[in-house]
Parts: C-alpha cells; structure tokens; sequence
C-alpha cells in the first residue's frame, strides 16, 4: 500500500465512527492513483509502456520518433495492436490527404474534467489501416510536427491530462487519466502520473487522485474533493446562485462559500482533514442538495 493510500485508510478509521452520529461515511475510495518517480522523460527514439492496473499487461505505450527527416512525433497508441482492442483514448482523427489519410491526435484536458463514456474514444481499430493481412498504425499525435507545422493540442503543454479508458475483460471499461508536459516541437515528453477508477464503468475525474473522493451526485448536483479543493457542479439549466456550507461533525459550520459558477472550485486548504458536511441552500435560504466529503 502507498502512502497516500494509508493516509487516506488512517483518516476514514480516525473520522467514520465520529461521523456516523451525523453522517454516513462514505465508502472507501476506487480511485488509485500511481506517482512515476522519477518521471518518464522520452526523448528522440525512446519509448515507455504504461501498465495502468499493474497486471503485467501493457495498456498504452508512449513514443518520441521521426518520421523521416523533419517530421518531430510525441504521441501514444493502445496496446496490444490489435484492432478488436477497445482500450482507447479521448481524441479526434484528421484525413490529411495522403496515403494512409487518417490520423489520430489525443485532446488536452485540464484540471477537473470528468471522464466517462461520453468523450470522444478513439481506439486501434480507429487509426490502423491493413495491408497484406498486416495492421499498421501511426501513433496518435501529441505533438505532430511536419517540417514546422504543427498538429495536435500539446505543443508546450505542462501539467495536462490524458483522458484513457481500457478494459480487463474486453467488456467493462475503466476511466483514467494521465498527465503530461510536451515541449512545443515534440521531441520530448513527460509522462509524470495517472490514475484510474478501479470500478468499471464509472467516471474518473481529470487529477483525481485516491486522496480524494469520486463525484457524488446528491439531487443532481455534484460534489468531489480533490488535493485541496472542492468541486461544486451545478445540474444543467440550474441557476448558478447558491450559498454552499461546510459542518464539522457536531453540525458546527466552519466555512461558507457563495457559488456564482455551473462549475466551482473552491480552495479548502486552511481545512483540517476530516468529514464534513455539505449544505447548499439558494439564494431565498431555502435547501437544494445535502451531502458529504472527505478531507484526507
């Protein structure tokens, strides 16, 4: 077990049985969450597999190449290569004319994005093309840099996330998400972390690590925890307005926060770990949703 993963086991023993007087405790958390140290650095010609799940299987590979003289390439392509193969990234395919005429490039997310089902998956099966009952592929770009002209969304990313999902069983499908830096020529990049949710077929969250909390969905506002703020999603169509309150576990509040965005990130840093309450309550006073978060 990492040490996060016993901080986070010491702080649910140390809060549950306090809370229960008040609060349920939630469940233990699926998110696992994997620091590279030292971080992976690819320069021209190197490569490095990613075994998300840690079960001798590699689920991704990365790659700095050229492709002939001139064209710079930071990318990664599912594993294994075959084109039944639904592991898969969020991304886009470009017919670019030429013969093969697809390519396929990975999306840059930010910090707090959730991953799930409805992002754009492209896997193998996606971006190979079959010659000679041989499958060929081109790994998905990054940064494609032809003769200075670059494609992709990573061009000088630092601190960016890869939206990833796989599969164990060719079946269920598991989130993750991996961050990256790419310089803006793409002859190097970084692979720095991941996580991934260890239940099938539920979201992750872009920088979601396991000392926070999957998103919970109380009366179709979302709530998660994260490092050292707290996410506060409003349903579609909601207004926006709200007043969010934070209770220890005797029903004392300890903060308040008023909420003016569909998707607020508040900064809870100056909070000791614990579990607290959450109450929303909208501009007349009256409740929207209650709920509950960890703070490891």
């Amino acid at each position: 077990m990492n040490k996060s993963s016993r901080r986070l086991s010491r702080a649910l023993g140390q809060y549950s049985a306090v809370a229960a007087a008040f609060l349920s405790a939630p469940a233990a958390a699926q998110v696992i969450y994997h620091d590279i140290d030292p971080d992976i650095v690819l320069n021209i010609g190197q490569s490095a597999a990613l075994d998300l799940n840690n079960d001798g299987i590699t689920d991704f590979r990365f790659k700095v190449t050229t492709y002939g003289t001139g064209w710079y390439f930071a990318g990664l392509a599912p594993q294994p290569p075959l084109l039944t193969n639904p592991n898969a990234f969020a991304g886009y395919t470009l017919d670019l004319g030429a013969t093969p005429s697809i390519y396929a490039f990975p999306i840059q997310l930010d910090y707090g994005v959730v991953i799930d089902q409805n992002l754009p998956w492209i896997q193998l099966a996606d971006m190979a093309w079959v010659s000679s009952s041989t499958t060929y592929y081109f790994y998905a770009g990054m940064v494609s840099n032809y003769y200075s002209n670059i494609l992709g969304q990573w061009s000088n990313a630092v601190d960016k996330y890869l939206a990833l999902r796989f599969s164990v069983n060719g079946i269920n499908m598991h989130y993750a998400w991996v961050r990256c830096d790419v310089n803006a020529t793409g002859t190097q990049l970084v692979v720095k972390d991941f996580a991934y949710n260890a239940s099938p077929d539920l979201p992750i969250v872009s920088g979601l690590a396991v000392s926070g909390q999957q998103p919970q969905d109380y009366d179709s506002f979302r709530f998660w925890m994260n490092r050292d703020h707290l996410h506060v999603v409003f349903p579609q169509g909601h207004g926006q307005a709200a007043r969010l309150n934070l209770l220890d576990v005797t029903g004392r509040i300890i903060c308040s926060f008023q909420l003016n965005e569909q998707h607020s990130i508040l900064n809870v840093s100056h909070l000791p770990a614990g579990i607290y309450a959450l109450q929303l309550l909208s501009t007349e006073h009256s409740p929207l949703a209650t709920g509950h978060c960890l703070k490891p």
